[in-house]
């Protein structure tokens, strides 16, 4: 999988999704491209 990064900060600041992290909000970056790419992977366990 390419992952395409980022052509301005405006479109970086789009592709971060805030999730709660023991109840503190915390952003990460490109977090649904890095679900596919592990999806990709077939792992076979947790």
């Amino acid at each position: 999988m390419s992952i395409e990064k980022p052509c301005c900060p405006a479109d970086a600041l789009r592709r971060v999704k805030m999730i709660p992290v023991n109840g503190i909000p915390t952003g990460i970056t490109m977090l649904d491209e890095i679900i596919a790419e592990v999806k990709e992977m077939n792992l076979s366990s947790e």
